[in-house]
């Protein structure tokens, strides 16, 4: 196995070479499961959704993993017909809304205690729009949750509490959970739900023996704490965050490992496919 420019920050392993075996012995797994976040893992941080697109190694990987594995999932922010437009990968299992959201039997399929929330979500995002006029500020209703993104304005940290100044009363109005990631603001329903949960699910539902999580933000946090969770209770698992200069500590030291912007990602991924000589 060659190298993976990582850096490890985790209990589980210890160097490099403790992380290649313990790569080798998860691909040894009867059922090993990859799931991956887009923006930010495999997709370089754009500087609005709309115009970020996945690193063509990744593509290239991901593609043949997924005819590989037993499971190769996205899990992801975006809502499901944005995640699927962007991957286009038919076998794929694809989550998105922070797990709220799953592509199934060719339809998408809300988590019920969600569903019920989702008329609300664009009702709160109106009312902000109509008080928050700065320019580059970019308003994203994805259905059962909605993102304001400020990476374009000309003054992200006023224009950040600006927004959440707006908010603050129409959470409580609405009923709505806010949430921040990387230059956005997230408006959820207020249910205990996000990628941890969704990573617990897809475990069981497949019968999995082994998990690899590959995440970049403060979303993925329950993702990489889910991980924990399961490996505690017996089922091996890694969780791996994929840095930039600007990720916080609070997500790093979450994880077991640390890979080195979406370059990172594609060698990891170009490892599991040698670990499989493909």
């Amino acid at each position: 196995m060659t190298r993976v420019y990582g850096i490890q920050i985790g209990m589980v392993v210890a160097n490099q070479e403790e992380f290649d075996r313990y790569i080798n012995s998860l691909v040894k797994s009867e059922k090993l499961g990859l799931m991956v976040d887009i923006d930010g893992t495999i997709s370089p941080i754009a500087p609005a959704p709309a115009v970020a697109s996945v690193s063509p190694r990744c593509h290239e990987a991901l593609s043949v993993l997924s005819e590989r594995l037993p499971l190769t999932a996205i899990v992801t922010g975006r809502d499901i017909h944005d995640a699927r437009r962007m991957i286009d990968l038919p076998r794929l299992i694809y989550i998105g809304n922070h797990g709220l959201e799953e592509w199934r039997d060719g339809q998408s399929i809300i988590l019920p205690q969600a569903a019920r929330f989702a008329h609300r979500i664009p009702d709160a995002l109106r009312r902000v729009e109509s008080q928050v006029h700065i320019d580059g500020m970019i308003f994203e209703n994805k259905g059962v949750t909605a993102s304001i993104h400020y990476r374009l304005t000309p003054d992200p940290i006023a224009a950040r509490n600006q927004v959440m100044t707006a908010l603050e009363p129409l959470a409580d109005i609405f009923d709505l959970k806010v949430t921040e990631g990387e230059m956005v603001i997230e408006i959820k329903p207020p249910i205990d739900y996000d990628k941890g949960d969704a990573v617990e699910r897809l475990a069981n539902t497949h019968n999995l023996t082994g998990v690899i999580f590959l995440g970049d933000d403060k979303p993925d946090v329950g993702a990489f704490q889910a991980v924990r969770r399961m490996r505690e209770s017996g089922l091996p698992g890694l969780a791996i965050v994929v840095t930039r200069d600007e990720t916080p500590e609070e997500v790093t030291s979450e994880a077991d490992w640390k890979l080195n912007t979406v370059r990172g990602t594609e060698d990891f991924l170009f490892n599991l496919l040698d670990v499989y000589k493909i």
